[in-house]
């Protein structure tokens, strides 16, 4: 009887290691992407003017990748944060290097000629 137990216990955990195996990357929505860089600049102390998520082309493992612009507010010092979710947890380019994370060049390109006063 207490064979059988532990035969049934060691499936049991196989089947949960499994089942956590598989869960692969899903691709979050805007506002779960804002939330969770929201999220991380926070549990970092870091001070931000904006956040401002953006849907992009680039795909990791299946999931499209969100791209969310940072604003840390000097000269503006813009930084991306990309993200994809596994499960219930983001993950971004800073964990994962492998996540794509360059400029979405998929709309119209615009020359600037000049800016500022003519």
């Amino acid at each position: 009887m207490r064979a059988a137990a532990i035969a049934g216990l060691a499936l049991l955990l196989a089947a949960a290691a499994w089942a956590g195996a598989a869960v692969g990357f899903r691709t979050p929505t805007l506002a779960e992407a804002h939330a969770a860089t929201v999220k991380t600049l926070h549990s970092k102390h870091l001070r931000y003017q904006w956040v401002a998520c953006v849907r992009t082309n680039h795909r990791f493992q299946g999931a499209n990748v969100v791209r969310c612009n940072v604003n840390f507010g000097i000269d503006p010092h813009i930084v991306a944060y990309c993200t994809v979710f596994r499960g219930t947890v983001a993950v971004t380019q800073f964990q994962n290097a492998a996540i794509p994370c360059g400029p979405d060049l998929s709309g119209p390109q615009f020359t600037i000629t000049s800016s500022g006063s003519p």
